[in-house]
């Protein structure tokens, strides 16, 4: 029997740290053949010019992912 587990995390763009580890993390084949997984994508931001910013198209990301 697979556990199954949910990853929050970020995945690029843009390209960062922990998104560069959430990408690693989601095309990782030992973790995707031992555990039944789901992603969710907690990005708002689709480039560095994005990031600090505020506007309604994030904030529009925010609230469809929280529901």
């Amino acid at each position: 029997m697979k556990y199954k587990v949910l990853f929050i995390l970020h995945t690029p763009p843009p390209m960062h740290g922990s998104a560069v580890v959430g990408q690693q993390i989601f095309s990782s084949s030992l973790i995707n053949k031992t555990f039944v997984t789901k992603y969710l994508n907690i990005n708002s931001s689709s480039n560095f010019n994005q990031l600090g910013k505020k506007n309604f198209s994030k904030l529009f990301s925010i609230f469809y992912k929280y529901f």
